[in-house]
């Protein structure tokens, strides 16, 4: 399972549902990309081995109907 967190800009930090795949992730991430929102999605795998207990896998950067997969744990500063 992963938690999926969404943010833009000033705008807040959104907990979306938990997905059970990243391809789960990307469809969203599509979705959003089709209905013209501007969105990072960062995934986030549940897991035991972490004290947080989830540990970042991806991340899907929607901008101008385009999503590109941004594997780096950090906000690409367009979302800011």
């Amino acid at each position: 399972m992963f938690n999926v967190y969404a943010q833009h800009g000033s705008g807040p930090m959104i907990i979306m549902p938990q997905e059970r795949t990243i391809e789960g992730v990307r469809q969203l991430a599509e979705a959003a990309a089709r209905l013209g929102h501007d969105v990072l999605y960062r995934a986030f795998e549940v897991t035991s081995k972490s004290p947080t207990g989830e540990q970042f896998k991806t991340a899907f950067s929607v901008l101008d109907g385009k999503v590109r997969e941004h594997k780096s744990v950090t906000i690409p500063t367009a979302h800011w």
